[in-house]
């Protein structure tokens, strides 16, 4: 339905004034496309005499989209103005225009032109929102900890899954659910993050319990609003608590396919699943069952991994410099140690441009050309946070963290945030900075730590991967901590299907005994060029054989 034909007045004076009085948008606030909204009341489906509100209104647009919808399907724009319709919104600005344009297109529509449209200029978050059959959202987003603390003590007071660095939308959609009558139904856009963040995972289980989520719609890398980069689902809820029926959870392949009909490659999530603190990022059931498969008999990598975050500098120009640089200042060479960044990891290779100078380790006042190289920075260096509260010396790393691991004479190291799988083996002892994950093996792992490196690297590991990580901008994917600890291992004894993945070794490796194989094809890469397409090959035949798996989707 487009809006610009049925309603061109109204369109053209919404369009206007949102250009005229709100020249600059405020922080979090964005205009929902009309796509969206339509697509949103649709999902919604509000009855004939039903009362939609939206406590987020902005400029009205979802309120506009249910106005059409609702005409179209039959209902008069004048008693909708009056009674069916009802706006909470913040800003008066954004206010009145919703007001003014739900207004005027009511009179496009065939009304008289003489009701005024609901919309209230109001905190939706102060209080207990009207009750209505439906809720249509496009909420606020942005950290909540900016809120000021009188309206944490409230949202404290109402949900008990209250914490200050939940996303903002979170409080909203939970007012939204609150507000339902039963049978109800709440559809929203909002940010992804909730879906997936274990600080998040009392409200999802609080989400369950107070509504039933009917379906969830990921919209990955999709980016629904030019120029703000913002990761967004499709929400709906409805307000029945009869037997818990399960969710549909999609990640559509064609998002432009979404606003013309029904959503696709939805699937069943169980609802006994919904409130556990498992993020609600799952796969179709197929998925799922090669998931279970290449767990079966694995032990995680965090059974035989000690890991750990690099350290932050501080202050890159006076910690970190490029290895010329470094020597040239004369520092103690004590002082001094190789370090690599998340942009120096490639899949078996590991390259160090600069030294980082580890001041932190020092007691003592600096003294001689380290005085000389640290005075030049000590205006920004004071001026740290934690040099100010106390929490580290001036000439101090702020925080040095994990000092032991990087001091391991080997371990596997992957960046934090990555578009494939980079892991590298690094036997230099290097101190890694904070966008760096590092893997020290137990002195006791069964597998030489080559193998393991080369195995991680293989196709159906990084299948594992996009299934369990999450997607973050631009089609990154964070390798954390719970990610890299439940990355499965297959310790087990060899499979007999062996000897003919072994047939495929290319020349140089002796295929004879997996992990040896496996940790010959590390060396192999390491020293490399260019990547071997033959011995790629094979190790992702060799992983599919110890995961008791296919190789490819």
């Amino acid at each position: 339905m487009d809006p610009r034909k049925i309603i061109p007045r109204a369109w053209a004076a919404l369009d206007e004034l949102e250009r005229l009085r709100l020249p600059q948008r405020a922080e979090h606030q964005v205009f929902t496309p009309a796509r969206v909204a339509h697509w949103l009341v649709r999902a919604a489906a509000p009855r004939q005499g039903e009362v939609c509100l939206d406590p987020a209104a902005g400029t009205g647009r979802l309120l506009l989209a249910a106005l059409l919808e609702r005409v179209v399907a039959g209902e008069d724009p004048d008693w909708l103005l009056e009674h069916g319709l009802v706006g909470i919104e913040r800003d008066p600005r954004a206010a009145q225009i919703a007001a003014e344009v739900l207004q005027m297109a009511a009179q496009e529509l065939g009304g008289s032109g003489r009701v005024q449209a609901r919309v209230e200029c109001a905190d939706a978050l102060a209080g207990p929102l009207p009750q209505a059959q439906v809720v249509l959202m496009n909420p606020p987003y942005g950290n909540a900890d900016q809120l000021d603390g009188e309206t944490h003590q409230r949202l404290a007071g109402r949900f008990g899954f209250h914490r200050r660095q939940l996303d903002r939308a979170a409080f909203f959609i939970a007012a939204g659910a609150q507000a339902l009558t039963e049978g109800g139904r709440l559809a929203a856009i909002a940010p992804r993050y909730w879906l997936e963040a274990t600080g998040a995972a009392p409200f999802r289980a609080w989400l369950a319990t107070h509504s039933h989520p009917r379906l969830v719609l990921d919209l990955g890398n999709h980016q629904v609003w030019h120029g703000v980069e913002v990761l967004t689902a499709l929400v709906v809820l409805d307000k029945d608590l009869r037997p818990a029926r399960p969710m549909l959870f999609g990640r559509p392949a064609d998002v432009p396919g979404l606003w013309r009909g029904p959503a696709p490659d939805t699937y069943p999530i169980e609802p006994q699943r919904l409130q556990q603190d498992e993020p609600w990022t799952f796969q179709d059931p197929a998925e799922e069952r090669w998931l279970a498969q290449m767990s079966a008999s694995t032990t995680p990598l965090g059974s035989w991994f000690q890991i750990g975050q690099g350290l932050k500098s501080g202050l890159n120009k006076a910690f970190v410099m490029p290895r010329a640089q470094a020597l040239q200042l004369g520092l103690p060479q004590r002082l001094l140690k190789p370090t690599v960044k998340g942009r120096d990891v490639r899949m078996h290779q590991l390259a160090d441009r600069a030294l980082v100078l580890v001041a932190a380790l020092e007691d003592d006042e600096p003294t001689g050309a380290l005085l000389d190289h640290l005075s030049a920075h000590r205006p920004a260096l004071e001026a740290r946070y934690q040099a100010r509260k106390g929490k580290c010396r001036w000439h101090n790393l702020s925080l040095p963290q994990n000092t032991a691991l990087m001091d391991a004479p080997v371990k596997i190291l992957s960046p934090l945030y990555a578009r494939q799988a980079r892991f590298a083996l690094d036997r230099g002892q290097h101190w890694v900075s904070t966008d760096l994950y590092m893997m020290v093996p137990d002195p006791q792992l069964p597998v030489p730590v080559e193998a393991v490196v080369t195995l991680l690297g293989s196709a159906p590991v990084w299948r594992f991967i996009q299934a369990r990580s999450k997607l973050k901008r631009a089609g990154y994917r964070e390798f954390g901590r719970r990610l890299l600890s439940s990355l499965p291992l297959p310790l087990g004894p060899t499979p007999a299907s062996w000897p003919q993945v072994a047939a495929q070794a290319p020349p140089g490796i002796d295929g004879a005994e997996p992990w040896q194989a496996l940790a010959q094809c590390a060396l192999a890469l390491e020293a490399a060029q260019s990547p071997d397409t033959k011995i790629t090959a094979f190790i992702d035949a060799a992983a599919a054989c110890l995961y008791g798996v296919d190789a490819k989707p």
